[in-house]
């Protein structure tokens, strides 16, 4: 024991490669599952023991009962982390919350033989993330899927003993597993849809707190399909959320902005304090909301947007678009068709991109299996990414263009059956 007593902590992994097996073959071989011949199980218990192996103080018990789940009636619970300023409980009750994705994720843990995914508020108040992860230990929690309501998920180093899958992008660098929706390709899906149903100005509307969220995947893709238009079917992405924000900062109530996004150019050519006085006004008298206050920007960037660029199409992720274009006397879609990146229940009959978040649930499940099996507990310098696509959805919110207003273009065309690879062998 003591000439191990000042080494680092050697890894499964390690000792798989030391005894020229995979790691799911070391796994099995040291905790007692079957599958493994007594000669190879011999001779990793042998190289392990060379190398000063330690297994992590409860997985032990955890692979024994994984491995045996039939007998052993489902002993083992994995967790559900929420990150958010509300409960898990708040955002189930939410059309767009994350409760059927936490329903499948539950449906396959029970079928791999778990007995619960047990759900956690991270923020819950009078539980810090040391207690949680003390509570976490105290029930033998080892894996847990963790999803946030809102654009970021921390680093949560203080559960660095807990395996964790969190389902959204990975940002530039993460120590934690990822499954996630691919949003890189849900953008060129829906982009190469809409033009081949013949819509020529497709716009996008985007919240500042999805761009952060998705490290700006979806923009790139955006950007990607703009550049193979013609100069005069461009639109320029307005990002409404930070635009309402700054102007709200800066004009009426002269603050810093807290955004990171630069500011576009034209927001200095016009007088706001004058544009925007009755509201400000208000607001300052306490006759209307910041809500309210903001709501007004929005509509006039809105409407401004939308008078400057004409798209016959709008993508966005946040279905109060609906709504606001019916405000300002559009019909959709005869007049603008609209799509979303990420239907769920609040977005009934609308043309989009299901990401098939019940897919992605248990994806993360069999991945923090696995993970968990091999003895692969805590966090990681070399963490496995898994994207996932989605899927075309045609509803109700985009109808064909016919005729066409902006002829086919054939550059356009290639750059579509390139990305759909929809071109046949033999075809014209």
């Amino acid at each position: 024991m003591k000439e191990h007593a000042n080494r680092p902590t050697v890894t499964l992994r390690e000792v798989a490669s030391a005894a020229k097996v995979s790691l799911g073959t070391a796994s099995m071989a040291l905790s007692g599952r079957p599958g493994v011949s007594a000669k190879t199980v011999r001779h990793v218990e042998t190289v392990a023991g060379r190398l000063g192996y330690r297994p992590h103080p409860y997985v032990s018990t955890l692979m024994r009962q994984v491995g045996g789940r039939k007998q052993v009636g489902g002993k083992v619970n994995l967790a559900w982390l929420y990150v958010g300023s509300e409960s898990y409980k708040v955002d189930f009750a939410r059309p767009w919350g994350y409760h059927s994705t936490y329903a499948a994720a539950l449906n396959r843990a029970r079928e791999l033989g778990y007995n619960s995914l047990e759900p956690h508020w991270c923020g819950q108040p009078g539980i810090s993330l040391e207690r949680l992860g003390r509570i976490l230990k105290g029930r033998g929690i080892l894996g847990a899927l963790v999803v946030s309501g809102t654009s970021k998920i921390p680093k949560l180093e203080e559960l660095k003993d807990v395996t964790l899958v969190k389902l959204n992008s990975p940002y530039l660098e993460s120590f934690n597993h990822h499954v996630y929706p691919d949003t890189n390709q849900a953008m060129l899906l829906a982009c190469s849809r809409l033009w081949q149903q013949g819509y020529r100005r497709i716009g996008l509307i985007m919240g500042v707190t999805h761009v952060a969220a998705d490290t700006g995947s979806r923009e790139a893709a955006w950007f990607n399909f703009q550049n193979a238009l013609p100069e005069e079917l461009r639109i320029p992405v307005l990002i409404d959320d930070f635009i309402t924000s700054f102007i709200f900062d800066c004009y009426f109530v002269n603050r810093e902005p807290s955004t990171t996004t630069r500011p576009p150019s034209f927001l200095d050519d016009e007088d706001w304090l004058k544009r925007f006085g009755d509201e400000r006004k208000a607001f300052l008298d306490g006759r209307i909301t910041e809500r309210e206050a903001k709501a007004a920007i929005n509509h006039f960037f809105l409407m401004k947007w939308l008078d400057d660029y004409r798209p016959d199409v709008i993508i966005c992720i946040d279905s109060r678009i609906k709504g606001n274009l019916q405000k300002l006397g559009y019909r959709v879609p005869e007049d603008i068709g609209i799509v979303h990146l990420n239907l769920k229940s609040d977005t009934p009959n609308w043309s989009g991109i299901d990401q098939h978040w019940d897919n992605i649930a248990t994806l993360s499940v069999d991945l923090l299996d696995h993970l968990i099996g091999t003895g692969q507990i805590g966090q990681t310098d070399h963490p496995v990414l898994r994207s996932a696509p989605g899927s075309w959805v045609q509803e109700k919110t985009t109808l064909p263009r016919k005729p066409l207003v902006y002829p086919e273009d054939r550059y356009v065309n290639r750059w579509i059956k390139e990305r759909l690879n929809t071109e046949k062998s033999g075809s014209g």
